[in-house]
């Protein structure tokens, strides 16, 4: 006697043992499995980090709700379905790596990159293997070396005149008119000395003994007669006062 169908009833059908297996079709095609065996809950399999867990669950009970969700004519009718399912699924899979790995092979690090990233190698190499002459080596070589003074000839440095033994040029004769000629004596200052400092406080008429005085004052404090000395501007100090 063939056992009642009870498949579509819902969660309340008694689901046949001959089915309680792995299904691997619901495992491999999860959502697209749980549309086509109006599983709806297979969608989360779709959600990234959640979907694989999800397809272990989908694996172990997706047989169970794929029996009690949709009906089939028979149990054989379930199972060669499911199969065809396992088969769908497997084969897109397989798709899912090669499409992965294709991806990932087809962008490697292109030849510009690697070769600016050995050139940049190469310079950094050459940093550190050209280092400067330190600062001492490089005075002695200074004071060492000759100075051009024209083209083809050169002036040989103190040191090498102190180990030759050459002596210096003789001075010329203007040159010893110079170090023989006394220094000149100060001139003595044109203006006369002032009583006051011309950039000091404000001065008058009336601090001054004489009109020459007030006069070269006024002519040491400059333009513009700070100290108002020149009321009638003729260029006299103190002469309208």
């Amino acid at each position: 006697m063939e056992p009642t169908n009870t498949s579509g009833s819902g969660k309340a059908a008694q689901v046949p043992k001959e089915i309680k297996k792995w299904n691997w079709g619901a495992f491999f095609a999860n959502w697209m499995w749980g549309i086509g065996n109006r599983t709806y809950s297979a969608l989360l399999a779709a959600i990234p980090l959640v979907g694989w867990l999800y397809a272990i669950v989908l694996g172990l009970k997706g047989s169970e709700w794929a029996w009690q969700n949709k009906r089939w004519k028979s149990i054989e009718h379930f199972k060669r379905v499911q199969r065809i399912w396992a088969i769908v699924g497997l084969l897109y899979f397989i798709f899912f790596v090669f499409v992965t790995v294709g991806l990932l092979s087809t962008n490697p690090p292109g030849p510009a990159e690697t070769e600016s990233a050995a050139q940049i190698a190469d310079e950094s190499d050459e940093k550190d293997s050209v280092k400067p002459a330190p600062k001492k080596d490089q005075d002695t070589k200074d004071e060492s070396s000759p100075v051009k003074t024209e083209p083809g000839k050169t002036t040989p440095s103190p040191d090498e005149d102190k180990k030759t033994g050459t002596p210096n040029p003789a001075p010329s004769p203007s040159d010893e008119k110079k170090a023989n000629s006394p220094n000149p004596a100060p001139t003595p200052s044109a203006e006369p000395k002032l009583k006051y400092d011309p950039h000091g406080p404000d001065r008058d008429c009336k601090d001054f003994s004489s009109p020459e005085e007030a006069q070269a004052f006024f002519e040491a404090a400059g333009p513009g007669d700070p100290h108002r000395l020149d009321r009638d501007k003729d260029g006299v100090a103190c002469n309208s006062n």
